[in-house]
């Protein structure tokens, strides 16, 4: 009986750190989104994206999808410069999934 109680607490344990790969994951990437943001976005859209300083858009009204940010991240737009030259495709990604948690205006 002892025995299979603890066969079972193990699956369930495994189970359970199965299923919260995908969350810890994309914890991960907002992290690192948000470390590149504040380094090199805040200056201008600022720390919640409306800071609208040096021309930047306000990030809480946008309505681009996930490929459309990636290409502005990483080829500029009017006075926004590229940053494909600074961050790898990876980072500039996370700094597009990133956008996502900033708050929307209302």
């Amino acid at each position: 009986m002892k025995k299979r109680s603890a066969w079972l607490t193990l699956f369930c344990i495994a189970w359970i750190i199965g299923s919260c790969d995908g969350v810890v994951g994309k914890r991960k990437a907002l992290s690192k989104g948000q470390r590149i943001y504040l380094e090199h976005c805040q200056r201008c859209h600022g720390a919640h994206g409306n800071a609208q300083l040096n021309g930047a858009k306000n990030l809480q009204y946008s309505t681009l999808n996930m490929e459309e940010r990636v290409h502005i991240i990483s080829n500029g737009k009017g006075v926004m410069p590229a940053f494909s030259g600074n961050l790898d495709a990876e980072e500039i990604t996370h700094v597009a999934s990133y956008l996502d948690s900033l708050p929307v205006a209302p």
